[in-house]
């Protein structure tokens, strides 16, 4: 008797690694925005598993792995939310000329998902813009609406500069004075037709800091020099003094300038949580490619486990799901149940939440 064939398609072989360039970058920016998402690896039911070579279930594996762990962006309500704010402030700023353009800060607890929010933003508006105006700016150069740095605890002036100027991927920048810097980069900004500047982890600029003081002006400089929507975000920047910058005068110029918009985390209080919840749950659901799933496995029979185990923290629960179908598929369950999830470590605070939840 003759094994049967399997139902899947043979996996490609791996593509050979390649270093991948940071998004903070001009070449790494770009290529993510014109990235073409890979198609869903056909799921191979459980039964048909034993007649796949070990090569060709390796590749499966490693097909579905890197699947799994690149999950989303999933539309959260609050992730709706934080993309329509931004969209209001960027697009009411397109055409304002002769003043200075209002900026908005994206806020909230750890693990919210605000780099993703900024950055999916900040892609679909460079592909809208491309294909509004083309590739080319009126200089002939190549058009970058969007510039995307991240900032560090050891972000200062001169280095904010650099970071600038690497982005756009300007030779020498590491022996030229901060001044020179700064005209470079404004005129790689002018040149490629820039309108957003996302400046991401922005909590590490700390203002009661000498340091800090200084990166602070310094962008409050910039927002006044160039024809661009500064977009800023950070853990907590509504009770940091980043956004505040103390009872100062500039502290109090900041505040008028910048829109805060929060990234809220889910709440069991909120009228609709529950239908939301497993609306999000149900789209995770048809994403995943175990053999053995069924409907409704998330959303139907475990949305209360799950709420537990991640407090609603959207980074909490897609850490929990690829490394639970990592679990799946190396002991071959193909399905993610209580027992399966159970042995899934989580970040310190999802687990403390619980220990404390289930302690009370």
């Amino acid at each position: 008797m003759t094994a049967r064939r399997s139902t899947a398609r043979r996996a490609a072989p791996p593509a050979p690694e390649t270093m991948e360039e940071p998004l903070n970058s001009r070449t790494g920016w770009l290529a993510a925005v014109n990235e073409q998402k890979p198609p869903k690896p056909t799921t191979i039911p459980t039964a048909d598993l034993a007649a796949v070579s070990q090569l060709d279930l390796a590749r499966y594996n490693r097909e579905r792995r890197a699947w799994h762990q690149n999950l989303g962006p999933f539309k959260t309500p609050s992730l709706r939310r934080v993309l329509e704010d931004l969209d209001l402030v960027v697009e009411s700023n397109s055409e304002v000329r002769q003043r200075i353009r209002p900026a908005v800060a994206v806020s909230g607890q750890a693990n919210l998902g605000k780099t993703t929010a900024v950055v999916s933003y900040g892609q679909d508006l460079h592909r809208r813009r491309v294909a509004e105006l083309g590739d080319r700016t009126a200089t002939g150069d190549e058009r970058v609406p969007v510039c995307y740095i991240r900032l560090t605890g050891q972000t200062h002036p001169r280095t904010l500069n650099e970071m600038l100027c690497m982005f756009y991927g300007l030779p020498g920048t590491n022996r030229q004075t901060a001044p020179v810097l700064a005209r470079r980069a404004q005129d790689a900004i002018a040149r490629c037709e820039t309108e957003v500047v996302i400046l991401d982890d922005v909590h590490f600029v700390q203002p009661t800091h000498a340091a800090g003081q200084a990166v602070n002006n310094h962008l409050k400089h910039l927002a006044e020099t160039l024809p661009c929507t500064f977009v800023y975000a950070g853990i907590d920047l509504d009770r940091s003094s980043a956004l505040l910058g103390g009872d100062t005068p500039a502290g109090a110029q900041t505040r008028r300038r910048w829109t805060l918009v929060p990234m809220e985390p889910w709440h069991q209080s909120d009228s609709d949580w529950s239908r939301e919840w497993r609306r999000l749950l149900s789209g995770i659901e048809q994403n995943l490619v175990l053999g053995s799933a069924w409907p409704g496995m998330l959303h139907r029979d475990l949305p209360e486990y799950l709420w537990a185990r991640s407090a609603g923290v959207i980074g909490s629960l897609m850490t929990l799901i690829h490394r639970g179908c990592h679990l799946a598929v190396t002991t071959r369950e193909e399905a993610l149940n209580r027992d399966i999830l159970e042995r899934v470590r989580l970040d310190y605070a999802a687990e403390h939440t619980r220990k404390d939840r289930t302690s009370s």
